[in-house]
């Protein structure tokens, strides 16, 4: 592992954020995202071997967000090849740290710094909200006696389901 010296740390620390983002590929024809799930609204579809920015990825390297040809948005990780020293490696939480792979979040600030022209911008509440949580089975109620013999029960009364 090269050291950098106390001059190159302290320039590299200078550079604006996106001057850090490496270069990475496609694997496959992929989607680009407006947020790190498949649930957002698609941004554009990125050809095979597409050569992308790539400016970090959420700390679990599921998703990263990654820039080609003037837009920016999110790519599944698993379509995502590092550049490094002329050979490609697969973006994982073992091999983000040793390929300079920064952790980033998304968040409103994202949308709206990168999405405000979108005609889905508007629409940050439906695609940010979490998944809702399926709906409970009714509760089936009982309002009157009921009556337990050998031969079964029996009900009198009404019984309904409450949703």
């Amino acid at each position: 592992m090269r050291l950098l010296s106390l001059a190159a740390t302290a320039a590299l620390a200078a550079l604006p954020l996106s001057a850090l983002a490496s270069t990475s590929i496609t694997t496959a024809r992929v989607n680009l995202r407006a947020g790190p799930a498949t649930n957002y609204p698609v941004v554009t579809t990125l050809p095979p071997r597409a050569e992308v920015e790539t400016h970090g990825c959420l700390r679990d390297m599921s998703w990263c967000d990654v820039s080609w040809a003037g837009q920016r948005g999110w790519v599944s990780s698993s379509y995502v090849l590092v550049v490094q020293e002329h050979r490609t490696v697969v973006v994982t939480e073992e091999t983000a740290p040793s390929l300079g792979v920064t952790v980033v979040s998304f968040d409103h600030g994202y949308w709206e710094r990168y999405y405000p022209a979108r005609p889905w911008y508007a629409s940050w509440t439906v695609y940010a909200s979490p998944v809702p949580l399926p709906v409970p089975a009714p509760a089936v109620v009982h309002r009157g006696a009921t009556a337990c013999g050998p031969r079964g029960c029996v009900h009198t009364g009404t019984t309904y389901r409450r949703w």
